[in-house]
């Protein structure tokens, strides 16, 4: 793994996949090195990546992984906690 380099999400929401897994829909500025993080970080069965909307669907399992990676992801979380 790359030395770990932290993105910023343009948009997180909490949403299933196809197959109704909850988790989270995230967006971010496409990085190669974070691409490749978060493929080493999170399982091919736990994410999944939607070319036509351009998200990833991560499980909610990896929720600290996601924290570790991008750093307004506490941001995100927060804010549903305040709704």
């Amino acid at each position: 793994m790359n030395a770990l380099r932290r993105g910023f999400l343009t948009s997180c929401i909490q949403g299933g996949d196809d197959e109704l897994n909850s988790g989270w829909r995230i967006q971010f500025e496409y990085n190669a090195d974070i691409v490749e993080n978060l493929k080493l970080l999170v399982p091919h069965t736990k994410r999944c990546w939607y070319p036509v909307e351009r998200y990833w669907w991560i499980s909610n399992e990896y929720t600290e992984e996601i924290k570790k990676l991008f750093s307004n992801m506490e941001a995100f979380l927060l804010q549903g906690r305040l709704l």
